[in-house]
């Protein structure tokens, strides 16, 4: 493949660290309005805030969910967007972000809200192991113990914590 700019990649980790740096100054000068009114909740859906699909996709639960979300997006989305280019990278991001909101929409109780950004970095990570499943990917896990896996394991991983986190996670009580 050819190496192209990645334009939608760093505008979608510019998009997500802007909407993080908003969803602080929102949670400090009007607490609650970020759960209320921009995560995906049961009561958004009763009052058809129908916004809620979109900002939902980019808020995060901590400033360590970000950087995890945007490390593993730009880690691996630079070879992604490089194969498949910018469009299919941009729909792939999107759609595994509104696949994610609406497994998760399915299975929260009804009194939490949905900060979902990680069904698009999951899509990415997804995609990478199923193009290019045998490439032996180097991890260092605390700075210390090097360890190898292959990309489709990588792949098998986060389809098991997506389906734990559609579960157990990024839901907060409202």
């Amino acid at each position: 493949w050819t190496q192209r700019p990645r334009v939608v990649l760093l505008g979608l980790i510019g998009a997500n660290i802007a909407v993080f740096v908003a969803q602080l100054f929102l949670d400090a000068y009007e607490p609650g309005f970020v759960r209320e009114y921009l995560a995906l909740s049961d009561n958004g859906l009763r009052s058809a805030y129908g916004w809620q699909f979109v900002t939902a996709a980019f808020l995060h639960v901590s400033a360590w969910h970000l950087l995890g979300n945007m490390s593993l997006l730009y880690l691996l989305g630079r070879d992604v967007e490089s194969i498949i280019g910018q469009r299919q990278f941009l729909f792939l991001y999107l759609t595994g972000t509104l696949a994610g909101e609406l497994g998760h929409l399915f299975l929260m109780p009804a009194n939490s809200a949905l900060l979902g950004a990680s069904g698009g970095p999951a899509a990415v990570v997804v995609a990478y192991a199923a193009i290019l499943p045998e490439l032996e990917l180097t991890s260092m896990v605390f700075f210390l113990l090097p360890i190898r896996l292959k990309a489709k394991h990588l792949g098998y991983a986060a389809i098991v914590l997506a389906v734990f986190g559609i579960i157990f996670d990024r839901t907060a009580a409202v």
